[in-house]
């Protein structure tokens, strides 16, 4: 009965630990509300040699524009960061970036929440510090925490040019994408 319910206790505590690991990055494309851009990002290409990763190619994404012919063009490229959620606005000109896994449980100045670029160049970016008034009001897990609400109509691009987002302090935060600056 003892080595039943060890091995229990194992699993159990196994399985909760994978569940909160991070998830590997996968090659995706975010489209506009249009649909007639669409940004396309590429994870690293990591191969693992005597117990060490060994980076053989950056993360990077690229701007599209499909044309009416159906051709598509690039218009611009960022590299060297990936993120599981991004933002393109109609005119293809303006990418918001959301911030990836954030370790420990408290907000940080180095953890990123959010990123805004014009044309592939960072112009405005903030971090989980900037934008939580409270740090005992993220949600903790056993490696790290929550600073966004699970309200699923947010994040989002409204409005052609502002980018609206719920924290986890209910609190709506509008940002305006052409420049990065938060309006509310």
């Amino acid at each position: 009965m003892k080595c039943f319910i060890a091995t229990l206790l194992l699993f159990i505590f196994s399985s909760y630990s994978l569940a909160d690991s991070e998830a590997m990055p996968w090659a995706k494309i975010t489209a506009s509300s249009y649909g007639n851009h669409y940004f396309k990002m590429i994870p690293s290409k990591v191969r693992y040699e005597d117990n060490k990763q060994i980076i053989e190619s950056e993360a990077y994404g690229v701007a599209f524009q499909l044309d009416m012919d159906g051709t598509e063009k690039e218009i611009w490229r960022v590299k060297e960061w990936y993120s599981f959620e991004n933002y393109l606005s109609d005119d293809g000109q303006y990418l918001v970036r959301m911030g990836n896994w954030h370790s420990g449980c408290g907000t940080s100045e180095d953890d990123l929440a959010i990123a805004f670029y014009k044309n592939g160049i960072e112009i405005k970016r903030y971090s989980t510090a900037d934008l939580i008034n409270n740090n005992k009001s993220i949600a903790c897990t056993v490696s790290h925490y929550f600073w966004l609400s699970k309200d699923d109509s947010y994040p989002k691009i409204q409005y052609r040019d502002n980018f609206h987002l719920k924290t986890i302090e209910n609190e709506i935060l509008i940002f305006d994408i052409t420049n990065g600056e938060l309006k509310t």
